[in-house]
């Protein structure tokens, strides 16, 4: 603080402010306070007020606020919990909580209101995949099952693993598919499958398939590569198979098999069918007998023209005639005429039962001529012994 001891008035007036009154008493007007110098200070002042025509600070800091927004502030001096504002008119709030929402210290009179939300007794997990949420209507989860069965009109995925698949309606694939367990499927249609273990309800059609074992009633491809196959019906275009079983295959056109491969019948190989490159072979190798059975079997050539007829309950029929060189031994020779003996005739006497045919062929054959009756006395000698 400034002192005056011992100071004259005209080294020290310049450090007093002053009101200039005409030396009069301070009233309700106005007056702009002033330095000792005769200098008008922001400051302005009257009995029953005070004015600030410059910058007003307090602590250093400049008020920006005009008098009108100063004037606007309400009184808050009564006012509890959350103040709100309502065209300059202030009140005193509390937050309100419904369910599922809880508050506490809604007003904030004892701090900070706290917002809670209501949990839904759902352990916070991952769950999937396939999951299946339930949501109320604050959007919470409330329950979550695992889905058994999946239904959708498409999947989008960049990989789709599980432990089984069942597909009714047609399924394109563009990329690989890669089955690790059984599937089950009533149709494939693919340019190329390749399974490891495959059984399906109705019908495989595809232009290559390649699996280790595969189950179907129906199996129609245009390649087949398969270790092990088990079907009720196969259609093939071309067919390559190291082992095959099946009920009934049905060759819609032809099967061709190269040179010395070998169709085997039986469990021991029984009958075999071969062609060695030169002569086709049936061989029966088993136990049993070589049955060829039919009411009626012909034996042709390559120009279909009958070599041998045989019908049920009929004579056999020789064409060609029949040729026999070496010996010939029966019980009994049925027939209609002997038209050439070229050799000898042995006769077994005992063996004849009955003279009358010798008899009748004699008796013919004398009749003809005296030569063929030398030929025939000659037959009648034999056969008498």
């Amino acid at each position: 603080m400034s002192t005056f001891t011992g100071q004259k008035i005209a080294n020290t007036y310049k450090q007093l402010l002053q009101v200039n009154t005409s030396n009069s008493d301070l009233g309700s007007t106005l007056i702009t306070i002033q330095t000792g110098a005769g200098n008008n200070t922001p400051l302005q002042l009257a009995t029953d007020k005070v004015n600030i025509n410059g910058t007003f600070q307090l602590g250093g800091e400049t008020l920006t606020a005009n008098v009108s927004a100063l004037n606007n502030i309400a009184d808050l001096s009564g006012i509890t919990g959350i103040v709100v504002g309502d065209s300059g008119s202030l009140s005193g709030r509390t937050l309100v909580g419904g369910s599922p929402i809880t508050i506490t210290n809604a007003n904030g009179t004892a701090g900070n209101p706290t917002i809670s939300l209501a949990t839904t007794g759902i352990t916070s997990a991952t769950y999937g995949p396939l999951s299946k949420l339930n949501i109320d209507t604050y959007g919470r989860v409330i329950s979550v099952s695992i889905a058994t069965t999946v239904s959708a009109n498409s999947f989008i995925g960049g990989v789709f693993n599980g432990s089984s698949l069942t597909v009714e309606n047609d399924t394109s694939i563009g990329g690989d598919v890669v089955i690790q367990g059984t599937t089950n499927m009533k149709a494939v249609s693919a340019t190329d499958v390749t399974l490891n273990n495959l059984t399906v309800g109705t019908k495989i059609t595809a232009a290559t398939v390649t699996a280790t074992t595969i189950e179907t009633s129906i199996l129609r491809a245009t390649k087949a590569s398969i270790t092990d196959l088990t079907a009720d019906t196969l259609s093939f275009n071309n067919v390559s198979v190291s082992t095959l079983n099946a009920n009934i295959i049905n060759v819609a056109s032809s099967t061709n098999l190269p040179d010395n491969v070998t169709l085997n019948f039986g469990d021991d190989n029984d009958l075999v069918i071969q062609h060695n490159g030169t002569h086709s072979v049936i061989k029966e190798q088993g136990t049993g007998d070589l049955f060829i059975q039919s009411n009626r079997i012909q034996l042709t050539n390559t120009g279909s023209f009958s070599m041998l007829t045989l019908a049920d309950g009929q004579d056999a029929e020789f064409p060609y005639g029949v040729q026999v060189s070496g010996t010939v031994s029966a019980t009994s020779f049925v027939g209609p005429t002997i038209t050439s003996i070229n050799g000898t005739i042995d006769t077994n006497i005992n063996a004849i039962t009955s003279i009358n045919t010798v008899v009748a062929d004699l008796s013919s054959t004398m009749a003809t001529s005296i030569d063929n009756t030398n030929g025939a006395a000659l037959a009648f000698a034999i056969a008498l012994g």
